[in-house]
């Protein structure tokens, strides 16, 4: 996210980047001797995290999250433009999403279903993320946002540009965000679908549906 702004803001120079989240330590899942090259997941998070044991070890069991926000900070290059604001109380981030032309939701972790991107759709913003997990069921690729390749800066930027370089096109996605969550993410949507899963499944099964 980061290195996306930087290449956005050498043409926008009134672009403002807030970041919010707690720094955590890395899934234990990544504490790998040898991690597969090909995995962008693990590729992408090396720089903060390390690929030796012994960094690895160090940053995430010793330093755990102040080495990971450590190191974003100095990516940020003392840019007072990129905000950092750590964890905050979840009713102070409609505030966030109000202000804001585009969520970006950059991940690289296999994403079972994440809120953010359900709260800033609710808000009417359009959402640039990245094609991971769960993320492309709740992003509709070119109709309430944009979805990109994990760990590729670049590419990122240029979907992020073209968002906020037509605002047209970021109220129409907005737009459909937010009908697209009322019509399937409310909770009482949900309770539903989960309760139709759970009685086709029954019934496949052959056993009586119970209430």
């Amino acid at each position: 996210m980061i290195q996306a702004f930087k290449i956005l803001a050498e043409s926008r120079p009134v672009l403002r980047a807030d970041i919010v989240g707690c720094a955590g330590i890395l899934p234990y899942i990544y504490l790998l001797l040898a991690p597969d090259p090909e995995d962008r997941a693990i590729t992408s998070l090396q720089p903060f995290y390390g690929n030796r044991l012994s960094e690895i070890v160090r940053r995430q069991l010793i330093l755990k999250g102040q080495s990971y926000l450590g190191d974003l900070v100095a990516e940020a290059a003392g840019d007072d433009r990129i905000i950092f604001h750590g964890a905050i109380p979840h009713a102070e981030t409609i505030d966030l999403y109000r202000r804001a032309a585009v969520m970006v939701l950059p991940s690289v972790w296999n994403e079972p279903s994440p809120l953010p991107a359900y709260e800033a759709a609710a808000c009417g913003l359009p959402i640039v993320s990245t094609s991971s997990g769960g993320i492309p069921e709740i992003v509709e690729h070119g109709r309430t946002g944009i979805l990109v390749a994990r760990g590729d800066a670049k590419e990122l930027a240029l979907a992020i540009g073209q968002v906020i370089d037509n605002p047209a096109l970021g109220r129409a996605m907005g737009e459909a965000g937010r009908q697209r969550v009322l019509e399937w993410f409310t909770w009482d949507m949900s309770a539903r679908r989960l309760a139709d899963l759970v009685q086709n499944v029954s019934q496949a099964n052959g056993r009586p549906n119970s209430s």
